[in-house]
This record gives structure tokens, sequence and C-alpha cells, in this order.
């Protein structure tokens, strides 16, 4: 995660002009996971283009909470989660949930505890399937 997120930092902050510009040909609302490939995608291709990524959160590449194993749990809750609560629900006897999502400049991709799932054989399979016989290797 460390490297990926130090990686958006610094395509965001070198591609894009100083927010004081008079006007922009595209402004990207949200610098998640979408909005950070939307921004690069067109600011590779659109060069002269002046375009503006918004994000309510900070950039925080070096931030310990995001880059260390075990300290996601420290997010939750802090200025790098939006802290959202869903309405009680019926089904969980009124309760309710706190949904934690990403105020940070890579999004909730940022609280991911830096883990990944394995794909199934089957996954493997049709992804070879497709055509990525070379890429693919099955668990």
């Amino acid at each position: 995660m460390k490297f990926s997120q130090s990686l958006v930092a610094a395509i965001a902050l070198t591609t894009s002009v100083s927010a004081e510009a008079d006007s922009y040909d595209y402004i990207v609302v949200g610098g998640g996971t979408a909005g950070t490939a939307l921004a690069t995608r067109l600011s590779l291709g659109l060069s002269k283009s002046k375009i503006l990524l918004i994000e309510a959160g900070p950039a925080a590449p070096d931030d310990l909470k995001i880059n260390v194993p075990g300290f996601r749990g420290s997010i939750l809750g802090s200025n790098l989660d939006w802290n959202f609560t869903i309405v009680g629900q019926s089904s969980l006897d009124d309760r309710s949930v706190l949904v934690n999502r990403g105020k940070v400049l890579g999004g909730s991709s940022a609280m991911n505890y830096l883990c990944y799932d394995r794909a199934s054989s089957p996954e493997y399979e049709s992804w070879a399937e497709l055509g990525n016989r070379a890429g693919v290797r099955t668990p």
C-alpha cells in the first residue's frame, strides 16, 4: 500500500495545476481509486488540459496508520475516516452501524489492512480462457 499510495500522491501532485487557476478543462471530485485513476488518465491523454482533482481529505503517503499492517484500526474515527453511520435498520434490531470510508487521497483503499484475497482456481482458469495464459498462475 505504501508504494501505491505514494505513487498516487506523486501523480496527483505532479500532474495538477495550482488550485487557484481561473478555469479548468476537467474537474474530478473525489481522490479515491476511481478519481485518481480518472485524473491520471486525463492528464496523460490530454497533457495541455488543466485538470483539478479535489479530495476532501489529506494526501497522507507517510502516515503510519495507512502504511503499517495492523495499524488500520487507528484510522477508524480519525481525520482519515468519513465516520458515516447508517440509520437504524429493522433487520439489526434498529441498531445503527458505523460505516468506515476513507477521507484521504486514495480513498477507502487506504483503509484495507494491507491485505489481499487470493482468487480461487476457477477464477484463474477463467482468466486463462480469456487469453491471459502467460500471466495466470493457479494457486
